[in-house]
């Protein structure tokens, strides 16, 4: 993926880092198949500098080494971010925001703060993936990972070993961003959807979109609550597998996903307007979906890309105060815009 996005003129950080290698080699003598020490996870995503963090250790390099594919050329997945080279610099190094569950599995969420390059305009992109799985239960975990604390590596001192300390959480940044007046993306792959059945006792969603200042790009079709607001016959989504006898999952063989499940919030009135430059996709019921399921040779996954354009306010205009002459933006005017297709997150 790096470099043939760094072909289409495309990064992810690590300028001068050494050659990719996949974490869990450099995570030795932890077994590849074992948890690591936070620490030393966070360790390693920090030396490469890339924006990238996966699961270690994940279900799908699990499943790979299974079906016979090298241990170390098996890689976990995880989340990711690439933005325009040209057009975007990083403004910071990335935040890896670690944390660890009952099981020891490490993962992070990625704050990634972004400078425009033609004005200096600042960006931070938040990245996450959330737990899966369809149940009340797995929604209630997920709600748990929005608020979870994390842990961040302090910077060096020499002589001293490397300390951890706490970090943000997913809805700790984006209040955080709002605080401070920061246009922020949050581009999350919640596994949940607004119009859960079950929403009324929580919902990831609604949290989300309860954060005063936090908008969606499907706020057209929802609302704050995940009620749907009625704008089309069809809702859209963002999903739509059905897995088969063959699947090395047993327990999904057969199960329909086709769902609302990937996400871009933002912070307004910092960001604004969002397009949609790809769909949405939308079916007129069931058996139009399954008649054209993910993935194909159009779209070579089982996501649909979230690919939006939204209004950056000039960098001179960050802060000033939004007021009814400029639409409640603080902002201005022509030439403004920016294509912000280039900050989505790619989270498998």
């Amino acid at each position: 993926a790096i470099g043939g996005l760094a072909a289409l003129g495309y990064e992810c950080g690590g300028s001068g880092a050494p050659p990719y290698a996949p974490p869990h080699t450099q995570l030795k003598p932890t077994p590849a198949d074992e948890p690591p020490p936070l620490a030393s996870y966070l360790a390693v995503l920090e030396a490469s500098g890339r924006a990238f963090a996966p699961k270690v250790p994940s279900v799908c390099r699990q499943l790979k080494v299974a079906a016979g594919e090298a241990s170390d050329a098996a890689c976990d997945d995880g989340i990711c971010l690439f933005w325009k080279s040209g057009a975007w610099e990083a403004a910071a190094p990335v935040e890896y925001c670690g944390s660890s569950n009952a099981a020891g599995r490490c993962r992070a969420h990625l704050r990634v703060r972004l400078r425009r390059i033609a004005d200096g305009a600042p960006l931070t992109a938040v990245v996450a993936h959330l737990g899966s799985g369809s149940s009340a239960g797995a929604e209630a975990l997920r709600l748990s990972e929005l608020e979870a604390p994390t842990t961040l590596l302090a910077p060096h001192v020499l002589g001293e070993p490397r300390r951890e300390v706490a970090g943000p959480s997913l809805l700790g940044c984006l209040r955080e961003a709002v605080a401070a007046n920061e246009p922020t993306l949050l581009c999350l792959d919640a596994n949940s959807e607004p119009d859960r059945a079950d929403r009324a006792a929580g919902s990831v969603w609604a949290a989300v979109r309860g954060v005063e200042g936090v908008r969606s790009v499907w706020e057209e079709w929802f609302d704050s609550s995940g009620a749907a607001t009625g704008a089309a016959a069809a809702q859209p989504v963002s999903t739509n597998k059905r897995r088969g006898q063959l699947s090395r999952q047993p327990a999904k063989v057969d199960e329909h996903a086709c769902r609302l499940i990937d996400h871009v919030f933002y912070t307004a009135p910092t960001l604004a307007l969002p397009e949609h430059a790809f769909g949405p996709v939308a079916f007129a019921d069931e058996a139009a979906a399954l008649a054209a399921p993910l993935p194909s040779l159009a779209v070579p996954s089982d996501h649909y890309p979230v690919v939006v354009d939204l209004l950056l306010q000039p960098a001179a205009e960050v802060g000033a105060e939004a007021t009814p002459e400029n639409g409640g933006l603080a902002s201005g005017g022509e030439g403004a815009a920016a294509e912000e297709e280039e900050a989505a997150a790619a989270a498998a």
